[in-house]
């Protein structure tokens, strides 16, 4: 883009910013050559005229569904075309195609065959994986119910083995045993993976996994005893069908059940492996593993749009008059903007770390090793908690950042908005996924318990912890200190909630009782615990740089910030911990302040160096990369289907005849 035609704020932020944004862009996809293969990807999206089309905003939820769909299957045929197969690069294209439109068929590609992958056994992977893959059958995960969530132990909906005629009965006994929510179920899909409680002879061998057809592959009709359909319209996800399903004894045939790991013989015969019953849990563990990324991305896009509007935006001049201010220059702004851009790189940073850790412990599942199981467990649940609740606040601070633009569907900021949100439910209610975190916790109070200790975990063990900061003058700005001030406070925090469950039990109660007494101080134990990971992981990460590259100063600089803005923010829980004293917490807001400045004439630098493309940010007109916010916004308005024509027809026929006849009172 030609610099005459930017923004001349926006030019004047890019000009003094003290490294090359291109060099963190490098960092962040892990090398200049997977750049170069990212952005090959994307403009192969960007360029097909398909995927191009006016805003999503003024479409029926039924108009928006049917382009989801064709884009879809565009988009496969594009994929196919150019031999997009490997998951990361299928990842970047599929960004750029939907961008924050959820498809129909999503679900197909992230749960569906996933499970397939994960859970069939041969014989059964080398019947339905190339179906699913040629999308000669559509399909998605149906395990949540109508009425239960999260505690998927409590399904309701049955699988009866009927060993004479070597078949399942799939039922839906109750109101509440109705599926409810999954994507793409509603009108999408003709194949479904439903969880299941399965039981032999009356007896009930818990969850199980099965491959149910519910529709004609001919005419797309439900088929019989199956009542599927689409739940209504929702927050967001205005192009996917999330449906509900009830069966009223559909018969599927034996080898429909997923056997990989557990099966049932022709007589009716339960073999399964030991520990395999975990491992029904792995498509969820995956998708946990993934959120946390896309999630990140999320508000690195909010927090670019925000940023590049701030440094657009003036607003009140000095005392003295002349030139009003550029918003990014308010510290209040600061203070909303900068804690966003830092959580966005940590947030990004620890995703992509989890990301790598399921592959690594999958394969490692795969030769019968569980070590690490359940800490992957721990980690992705309090993980995905964490990251949704603070993109979800995040975004929305970013949109107050923006004035009354930012409440305009013509910010970008309201898709983000939308779609982030419900991920504080979906794949697990975060304070339930925080408790599950906390369970895996308790563990380390109990020397005996034989939890596997980890570099993630181990320094809740670590008896010496607070005398390694005690006696020492507080540097702020050692990596070091500040993750073990963070360990410190995860450390009592634990401590406190197992204390809070002793003294219940002591008094009488059972642990049930005991759990739910201490179960707020748990969640915030367990959120303790995936900050001072986040915290560390984002150090560890800037470590790995060269300390002569350009970016390491502004990196660590940021991880620092990060790191210090969690302190600072929960001043209460550090100084209980008795990892920081009333002055050291005066100290620790110096350094924030101090860091704010340091950080200040490179914030457009850091939310460029995330790789946003205009049309990769909704066509967002706050956060354009050339900064023509103004004119952006009168082109979008004028675009309004209200202002094809000067006087609607609602006017004619109400309003008008309302006026005359007042007026004809007179």
């Amino acid at each position: 883009m030609a610099a005459s035609t930017v923004n001349s704020d926006l030019l004047a932020e890019r000009q003094k910013c003290s490294f090359n944004p291109e060099l963190i862009t490098f960092f962040l996809d892990g090398g200049a050559a997977k750049t170069r293969r990212r952005r090959f990807i994307e403009n192969i999206a960007l360029n097909q005229a398909e995927f191009h089309h006016s805003s999503v905003t003024f479409l029926s939820r039924e108009e928006r569904y049917n382009l989801a769909l064709k884009k879809y299957i565009h988009a496969m045929k594009t994929m196919k075309k150019y031999d997009i197969s490997n998951p990361e690069d299928a990842f970047f294209f599929r960004r750029i195609v939907y961008k924050h439109e959820s498809s129909p068929l999503g679900l197909h590609s992230v749960m569906f065959i996933p499970t397939l992958l994960g859970q069939t056994s041969p014989e059964q992977t080398e019947k339905w994986l190339p179906l699913a893959v040629n999308h000669q059958i559509i399909g998605t995960y149906a395990q949540t119910e109508l009425g239960h969530g999260t505690f998927i132990r409590a399904l309701e909906t049955t699988a009866h083995y009927d060993k004479e005629r070597q078949e399942f009965i799939m039922n839906t006994p109750t109101l509440t045993a109705t599926k409810w929510w999954p994507g793409s179920l509603g009108k999408t899909v003709n194949y479904a993976i439903v969880i299941a409680q399965m039981y032999i002879d009356g007896k009930c061998y818990g969850i199980h996994a099965f491959m149910v057809q519910l529709r004609s592959l001919e005419t797309h009709e439900p088929l019989p005893g199956v009542t599927v359909g689409d739940i209504g319209p929702k927050f967001g996800y205005e192009s996917n069908d999330n449906g509900f399903l009830r069966f009223d004894k559909v018969r599927i045939p034996r080898d429909q059940m997923l056997m990989r790991y557990a099966q049932v013989t022709p007589e009716g015969k339960y073999v399964h492996e030991k520990g395999s019953e975990k491992l029904l849990y792995g498509t969820m563990l995956f998708v946990r593993s993934v959120i946390v990324l896309d999630v990140a991305e999320s508000l690195a896009q909010a927090a670019t749009i925000a940023t590049r509007y701030s440094a657009v935006r003036r607003q009140t001049p000095d005392m003295d008059g002349g030139v009003e201010r550029q918003v990014l220059d308010y510290k209040t702004q600061q203070s909303v903007l900068l804690p966003q851009i830092a959580s966005a790189y940590a947030l990004s940073l620890a995703g992509k770390f989890m990301r790598e850790t399921y592959f690594r412990i999958n394969r490692q599942m795969e030769l019968g090793h569980y070590d690490e199981l359940p800490l992957l467990h721990a980690l992705s649940s309090g993980l995905k908690a964490v990251s949704t609740a603070a993109v979800a606040w995040g975004i929305e601070a970013c949109r107050r950042s923006c004035g009354g633009h930012g409440y305009s569907e013509a910010s970008g900021m309201s898709a983000l908005y939308r779609d982030a949100l419900p991920a504080c439910t979906y794949e697990g209610d975060n304070n339930v996924l925080l408790l599950q975190t906390a369970r895996y916790l308790l563990k380390f109070l109990q020397p005996q318990s034989g939890a596997a200790t980890s570099r993630a975990a181990e320094y809740l063990v670590n008896a010496s912890l607070a005398a390694s900061l005690q006696g020492n003058a507080l540097d702020p700005s050692d990596p070091q200190t500040l993750c073990r001030i963070h360990q410190l406070r995860t450390q009592r925090l634990l401590q406190f909630a197992g204390q809070k469950m002793q003294d219940k039990m002591a008094s009488g109660g059972d642990r049930m009782e005991a759990w739910n007494h201490a179960s707020p101080y748990l969640v915030r134990t367990a959120e303790a615990f995936c900050q001072t990971f986040v915290v560390t992981n984002f150090f560890d990460a800037v470590s790995a740089i060269d300390k002569s590259s350009a970016i390491y100063p502004v990196l660590h600089t940021l991880a620092t910030f990060y790191a210090v803005t969690n302190i600072t923010e929960r001043t209460g829980d550090f100084v209980m911990a008795g990892a920081l004293s009333n002055e050291q917490v005066l100290q620790m807001y110096e350094k924030w302040d101090q860091l704010m400045v340091t950080l200040r004439p490179n914030a457009i630098g850091l939310v460029d160096a995330f790789g946003w493309t205009d049309g990769m940010l909704e066509d967002s007109c706050l956060g354009r990369f050339d900064g023509r916010v103004y004119e952006a916004l009168w082109d979008w308005a004028r675009a309004s289907p209200l202002n094809r024509t000067d006087v609607l027809d609602g006017h004619r026929q109400h309003l008008l005849p309302f006026l005359q006849e007042n007026r004809s009172k007179l």
